[in-house]
């Protein structure tokens, strides 16, 4: 389950925000490298469930907690994977034929693995 911060503001919005971020969620069903979307209600959202824990910790913070650091293939490898995520929210399709959303601020935070990926 995803829900908004206490600390961000409550007001109509940020609640178009969430309804249109789950409508695009719903969209991006068939991209192997986007999180399923199950429901959403207000601020909140039924997501599938991430059991690989965010990129962040995966790439940064490995030697921090005694583990060997990934290889630069490895590190390839979920940079294809984050891109092609990426590239499938920015390439979905739109009535006028341009991209339909933008992701303008992408963190390492921001992604997590599900089954692998």
């Amino acid at each position: 389950m995803k829900t908004l911060r206490n600390k961000q503001s409550f007001d109509a919005d940020a609640m178009e925000m969430h309804r249109v971020d789950s409508l695009m969620y719903e969209r991006l069903t068939s991209s192997p490298f986007v999180m399923d979307i199950y429901g959403h209600c207000g601020y909140s959202g039924l997501f599938e469930f991430s059991d690989g824990g965010i990129l962040e910790d995966l790439v940064l913070n490995r030697q921090r907690r005694g583990k060997k650091p990934l290889s630069r293939v490895d590190k390839l490898s979920l940079a294809v994977e984050v891109a092609s995520g990426v590239a499938d929210l920015h390439t979905m399709e739109s009535r006028n034929g341009y991209s339909a959303i933008v992701h303008g601020d992408l963190y390492l935070t921001q992604f997590v693995l599900t089954g692998g990926k």
